[in-house]
């Protein structure tokens, strides 16, 4: 019988425990499948191991305290609380001392167990020691060419290979996170997406000061307009400093413009 049929078998039973339970599993498994072991001493350990799986993901060692508990029927958290506020007293007086089962407790141990078991420490371990994510040279120089666009001279032809190399140099980043192929830059789990934060960073500034350029040129033609216009003496005077500062604001947002290497 494998594990889960004791276990269901177990539960039928209302005299049924763990210890019961620990004595069918030793009886029928130890030391007959391979993969089933005898748990190991391990002093480090927080619960006492009962028996060890050779899992894919190594040795997982499992502990049955409350297994059978766990996998009995209990009853439906909703109809015990319409049952405890019944207007029959014996109904409500069977329900009055009911327990919930939903404690909302994780322990940490038993969720690193199933982790372990389902592989995925090992998983995110292979993929942290690789490098997952592989662009093609020229797509990587034309998609992240905004990110320092003075690390490619326009006086002489740079390969795609070379203006990712300089512009990967250029960048305050922790560098062991890539590495050149032959065809395609290889980055590791989560560096592809800090790149592309410093992108969208990149191209939220460059659509600010753009579209501030765009606002001061209206507002120039807007000014020439008013001044063909009859005015005050005064009127004229705040219009000519009005001015004034929309042409200051527009060589600011000029100045910027050539800083992020878009003039």
């Amino acid at each position: 019988m494998g594990i889960f049929s004791i276990l269901k078998e177990e539960c039928m039973f209302h005299q049924a425990a763990d210890v019961t339970f620990k004595t069918k599993i030793s009886d029928n498994h130890f030391g007959k499948p391979v993969h089933f072991q005898k748990p190991k001493p391990d002093n480090k350990k927080k619960y006492e191991a009962h028996f060890d799986l050779d899992h894919c993901a190594g040795v997982v060692p499992s502990n049955i305290s409350g297994w059978l508990e766990k996998n009995k029927a209990f009853l439906n958290e909703t109809v015990v609380a319409i049952f405890q506020k019944s207007s029959n007293r014996l109904l409500a007086k069977l329900f009055e001392n009911y327990i919930s089962t939903n404690t909302d407790v994780m322990d940490a141990y038993l969720v690193l167990q199933q982790l372990r078991c389902n592989g995925v420490l090992e998983g995110t371990r292979i993929c942290s020691e690789g490098f997952p994510n592989r662009l093609l040279y020229a797509d990587f120089k034309q998609r992240y060419y905004i990110l320092n666009q003075r690390a490619f001279p326009k006086s002489k032809f740079v390969s795609s290979r070379k203006a990712a190399e300089e512009l990967l140099g250029s960048l305050e980043i922790d560098h062991t996170q890539y590495h050149f192929g032959i065809t395609k830059v290889c980055l590791k789990a989560g560096f592809l997406g800090q790149l592309k934060a410093m992108r969208d960073e990149r191209l939220s500034k460059v659509f600010t000061l753009f579209q501030a350029r765009v606002r001061g040129k209206l507002m120039q033609i807007k000014f020439q307009r008013i001044l063909g216009e009859s005015c005050s003496k005064w009127e004229l005077r705040f219009i000519t400093v009005h001015g004034l500062l929309i042409a200051m604001a527009s060589l600011v947002a000029e100045h910027e413009l050539y800083e992020c290497g878009l003039q």
